[in-house]
C-alpha cells in the first residue's frame, strides 16, 4: 500500500500520508470488518479509501491530520456501504 504513496510528488506528503496510513490502518480496517465482515471486502475497502486520498491529496492537503482522520473513516464506511447495495444487501 505504502508505495502508492510515491504518486506523491513532495516527500513531505510522502511522510504525511505514511503516518496518517500507520495511524489509520487498523481502525479502518475494523471499520471495515464490522460492516462487510473480515477478509478480502474489507481490506479492498480501506485500500480503496487510501488510493482515494491520494487521488484527492490536492484539495485535501491543508486539512490537519485530524479531518482527514474523519474524512478517511467516512470514505472507508461509505465504500463499505456501496459494496453491500452493490451485493443487494
Amino acid at each position: 500500500m505504502l508505495s502508492f504513496a510515491l504518486r506523491l510528488e513532495r516527500d513531505e506528503d510522502r511522510e504525511r500520508f505514511t503516518r496518517l496510513y500507520n495511524q489509520t490502518q487498523r481502525r479502518l480496517q475494523r471499520l471495515a470488518a464490522r460492516l462487510l465482515g473480515p477478509g478480502p471486502r474489507a481490506e479492498d475497502a480501506v485500500h480503496d479509501t487510501f488510493i482515494k486520498l491520494i487521488q484527492n491529496y490536492g484539495q485535501l492537503r491543508s486539512r490537519s491530520d485530524g479531518q482527514l482522520e474523519r474524512w478517511l473513516t467516512a470514505v472507508v464506511k461509505n465504500t463499505a456501504l456501496d459494496t453491500l447495495r452493490k451485493e443487494g444487501r
